[in-house]
């Protein structure tokens, strides 16, 4: 993927992620009971292309939600994590949300942040996902943010970025929808991959947080 060699990680995630709706959707954090829902996604052989592979077992989701959890980047966001579930929110003729379908998430913050989405291809074709997207970009850029001393401009915007394979057309399509542009090298894209991102400007007013505490890491362990 073409990204720069840094970005300097500004933001300040909480410890509990807030919930979010959209006109169709409910997004929460994942917890220990969707592990089972999301196993059901990922055995979806259509969500991946080599090197990846579905899920062959529950073990194998447990290891992809184990490995969420920021572990690079500075100390006040190691140990959390950026991962949503989606859910259908309930209608009158279902008063039930849906189970799972599907997930929206930052892949890493450091060295920059990296989006990372998927739904249940039963789905993929009522537009939930930019839904999804446009709400969790959102919650995301609304965290507070700390002045960014490497900053050498104070217009330049801090961005999050995407990939995805060269010809997934409805890939590229959700990303431009959402807001991303792309950003990937004829070189790069001539290898399969081709690299979106989308900006946002903020105030360089320093905004750090005080009193905070890094709790341990949730783990997924011993939930079979």
């Amino acid at each position: 993927m073409d990204i720069p060699f840094y970005q300097s990680v500004t933001v300040t995630v909480p410890n509990v992620l807030p919930e979010v709706t959209t006109e169709r959707l409910s997004l929460r954090p994942v917890e220990h009971e969707d592990v089972f829902h999301l196993f059901v996604v990922r055995q979806q052989a259509e969500l991946f292309n080599y090197p990846w592979f579905p899920d062959k077992k529950i073990e194998d989701t447990i290891v992809f939600l184990e490995g969420r959890f920021f572990t690079n980047g500075p100390e006040r966001i190691r140990g959390r994590s950026f991962f949503y579930v989606l859910r259908i929110k309930p209608t009158g003729s279902n008063p039930n949300a849906s189970p799972v379908i599907g997930w929206v998430s930052l892949l890493s913050i450091a060295p920059v942040p990296e989006l990372f989405c998927a739904i249940h291809p039963r789905c993929s074709r009522l537009r939930f996902m930019t839904e999804a997207v446009k709400a969790v970009l959102n919650v995301w850029w609304s965290f507070p943010r700390m002045k960014n001393e490497w900053r050498l401009h104070v217009d330049e915007p801090e961005y999050v970025y995407a990939a995805c394979i060269t010809h997934n057309i409805a890939g590229e399509k959700l990303l431009k929808k959402c807001g991303f542009e792309k950003y990937s090298s004829e070189e790069t894209e001539r290898k399969g991959a081709m690299t979106f991102r989308i900006g946002k400007v903020f105030p360089v007013t320093p905004t750090r947080p005080t009193g905070e505490t890094i709790e341990k890491p949730v783990s997924f362990e011993g939930i079979l």
